[in-house]
């Protein structure tokens, strides 16, 4: 995954979110920001980064600072309690910031686990629930493939070109413990597409800030890295995936036809297309970043947060867009929503 190490990238971001963000100075705005931000329900949030990984497996820079602007974003801005935030991330990180609970490390049962206690059994129709990721992912063999559409998004962009055959997968900080050759114990993208589904609200939004992150919405989700490309998903991610469909009282058709449908609840934002990779970079002096998570953050702090998901992500694709450009590299964001929904005429994290 290309890193951008370039100094001008607070002239890139305009104000220096990176230091705002963890700053004390955006208490001031708490209670304005909250008020503007109610809903019926409550606020659930999982927030999910690895910057270390074991082995062969490269480690990241920026994937726990992610959570932290993702965070300060949630708590100051739309008034969520850090009593319903629950983060999986490195071993022995200093996040010094209230949670619920801070899981290390994020093996793929701690991510499995959280997604379920915390989201699945408490989540109700009206509560809003956000998923965050930050950390590597990779191209595995689905074992159920589907068929991607063909043809061009809103901003004129082919969104599943070369996913044939292929799934996207979570790799968790245990990808490569207790599996044979030719696998990986990884997350599939499929199971986060079940995973959603389950869940009691619409009021879904996933941030996925990853590399390849617009084939993350379909049951498919790839991030920051890759492993061999001809890996296929371990046995126990195949079984574990059977038992959430039966749970679900879905068969495997049924699963297959929406799949193809589309995204399985709410909305998704991703840093970029399905064959895009996305950068990461120094935000401010020792502050590394996700390009993506830190132009979400500022756009979304100075936006009105009534403003539609549709009109402020075309926005902020554009920004992001025009600033990559400055770097001769392509990172061009893109949402989703549940077809026939709505959703995206919905303010930002369905509040």
């Amino acid at each position: 995954m290309p890193r951008l190490r370039r100094r001008h990238f607070l002239q890139l971001a305009g104000a220096s979110l990176g230091a705002i963000a963890l700053n004390p100075l955006i208490h001031q705005g708490d209670r304005f920001n909250q008020a503007m931000a109610q809903t019926t329900g409550k606020k659930l949030a999982l927030l999910v980064g690895i910057n270390q990984y074991p082995g062969s497996i490269g480690s990241l820079g920026g994937c726990i600072n992610d959570l932290r602007l993702q965070y300060k974003l949630l708590v100051h801005r739309y008034g969520f309690d850090p009593q319903n935030i629950v983060v999986v991330a490195d071993e022995n990180t200093t996040f010094n910031l209230p949670v619920k609970e801070l899981i290390s490390p994020p093996t793929r049962q701690a991510i499995l686990d959280a997604f379920q206690t915390h989201l699945i059994a408490q989540a109700e129709p009206e509560d809003a629930v956000i998923f965050h990721y930050s950390g590597h992912g990779t191209y595995v063999n689905d074992p159920h493939p589907i068929v991607y559409p063909s043809g061009q998004d809103y901003l004129n962009f082919s969104t599943y070109d070369g996913f044939d055959n292929k799934d996207g997968a979570l790799v968790p900080f245990d990808a490569k413990d207790g599996v044979g050759a030719g696998e990986a114990n990884v997350i599939l993208g499929s199971t986060i597409f079940l995973l959603s589904y389950a869940l009691k609200t619409e009021n879904v939004t996933l941030i996925l800030d990853s590399c390849y992150s617009g084939g993350g919405v379909r049951g498919n989700l790839i991030y920051r890295a890759t492993l061999d490309e001809n890996t296929s998903p371990s046995q126990v991610e195949r079984d574990f995936q059977e038992q959430l469909i039966q749970n679900l009282d879905l068969t495997r058709a049924k699963v297959q036809e929406l799949r193809q449908a589309g995204i399985a609840k709410g909305v998704a934002m991703t840093a970029a297309r399905a064959t895009q990779t996305s950068a990461e970079t120094m935000a401010v002096s020792n502050f590394r970043a996700g390009i993506f998570t830190y132009l979400l953050t500022r756009y979304l702090w100075q936006t009105n947060t009534a403003r539609p998901v549709a009109e402020s992500f075309i926005n902020l694709a554009r920004i992001t867009q025009s600033e990559i450009d400055k770097f001769g590299g392509a990172q061009n964001p893109i949402y989703f929503a549940k077809p026939n929904s709505g959703l995206e005429n919905r303010p930002p994290y369905l509040l």
